[in-house]
């Protein structure tokens, strides 16, 4: 009887471990609250579309608010005003997308956040897995977009965003 109670014991105790490991990644509200504010400064760096494909950069600013929606990004570029632009970065309601893709990683480490989304995509008019790296941090805020061709084993960094305040 004794034996059989612990093996009940122990199959109870792995059934949960195993359960708990099997939670998916999530964006939270207390990710998004580390950017909220004015005042970040930093760069987009993009590669072109056009040969050579090089990687063009450009000063940039942002402002971020936290809303009902996810983050409502105010992007000023200085040195190209006619580029600024107002977007939304979607969050789901709970936390398994973000900016309309599936968070597949999320990893923290001394104060930041890294997520990271997976989708099928179209690039340069080209079917393509693109995943999306966003770091929100007191001090970093960051976006960075890769692409892979189907069919190809290269990845490439399509832009990135980096911000400091």
């Amino acid at each position: 009887m004794k034996a059989c109670v612990t093996s009940l014991a122990l199959i109870a105790v792995t059934a949960c471990a195993t359960t708990s490991t099997d939670v998916a990644p999530r964006v939270t509200s207390d990710d998004l609250a580390l950017v909220d504010g004015a005042g970040w400064t930093g760069t987009l760096v993009y590669r072109d579309y056009s040969p050579p494909y090089g990687d063009v950069t450009l000063q940039a600013e942002v402002d971020v608010s936290v809303t009902s929606d996810g983050l409502l990004l105010d992007m000023r570029y200085p040195g190209e005003p006619s580029a600024n632009s107002t977007d939304m970065l979607s969050v789901a309601t709970d936390g398994s997308r973000l900016g309309g893709d599936p968070v597949v990683a999320r990893k923290e480490d001394q104060g930041e956040v890294r997520i990271t989304t997976r989708a099928p995509c179209e690039d340069d008019d080209k079917p393509a897995i693109c995943e999306h790296i966003y770091t929100f941090s007191k001090a970093r805020f960051g976006l960075r977009k890769t692409v892979k061709f189907d069919g190809s084993s290269d990845t490439f960094q399509r832009n990135a965003y980096t911000f400091t305040r």
